[in-house]
């Protein structure tokens, strides 16, 4: 016997997760599917709240819903890895002490995406010293007006922070393994990142000059976490 590797959990196990960390994990194991369902019902919503184009009189949505959905379309994406998994079985897992949270951030993340009308969203508290009130807005907003305050701010920053949630802030490579490694205690070496991005299983998102003066490609430390997962289950190979 063992103790379980939970933070501040301390009961006694012979795998990695104690047996009530277990059961805690697979509750939440078992809401992803209906989770990715209600973002899904709320992407097809959000196809039609848009601004209609008006040439043409005809349908498509875009404008305001679109960063909403773009939201909920990530979120169906950085859950879909924990689809049909077992918590007896990730309790095995050297790392499993840190996938409770990731998946509850996830599935809590897209309640409050879904249970958002179409037209508002949440841009996060106002900036203003001492002020309690929270910023909402169109999906599409430049700018929210605070309703305690009426302090004007710039969201553009905070509508971009939502969009990247849930496969968090692009990052060198460097920076996107420290984190994994921080977040999950999943070790990623540079060795092996160098290899998925060859083989083609970690693409960049962006590339950008930094202030060492080179220009650097950066990755999605979700996806270097769903390759590392899958190397390790053997879905692909390196």
């Amino acid at each position: 016997m063992t103790i379980c590797t939970t933070t501040d959990c301390g009961n006694e196990t012979s795998t990695y997760l104690c047996g009530q960390c277990v059961n805690d994990l697979q509750l939440w194991l078992d809401k992803v599917t209906e989770t990715r369902q209600m973002l899904f019902t709320t992407m097809a919503k959000l196809d039609n709240t848009g601004p209609k184009n008006s040439e043409g009189g005809g349908g498509g949505s875009t404008g305001s819903a679109m960063p909403l959905r773009e939201g909920a379309m990530d979120l169906r994406y950085a859950l879909a890895m924990w689809e049909g998994l077992n918590a007896a079985e990730l309790a095995r897992d050297e790392h499993a002490h840190g996938f409770l949270a990731m998946i509850r951030e996830l599935i809590q993340d897209a309640e409050k995406l879904v249970d958002l009308p179409p037209e508002t969203i949440a841009y996060g508290p106002c900036q203003t010293p001492g002020c309690p009130a929270q910023l909402t807005g169109p999906p599409d907003a430049h700018t929210s007006t605070c309703p305690t305050c009426e302090a004007v701010h710039d969201v553009k920053e905070h509508r971009a922070q939502l969009l990247r949630k849930a496969h968090g802030e692009p990052k060198t490579p460097r920076e996107a393994r420290e984190y994994i490694q921080r977040e999950t205690g999943l070790e990623v070496s540079k060795k092996d990142f160098e290899n998925w991005v060859q083989r083609g299983h970690l693409t960049h998102v962006e590339e950008r000059d930094m202030a060492d003066g080179k220009r650097h490609k950066l990755y999605l430390p979700g996806d270097v976490f769903k390759a590392a997962k899958q190397v390790r289950d053997k879905l692909i190979k390196v």
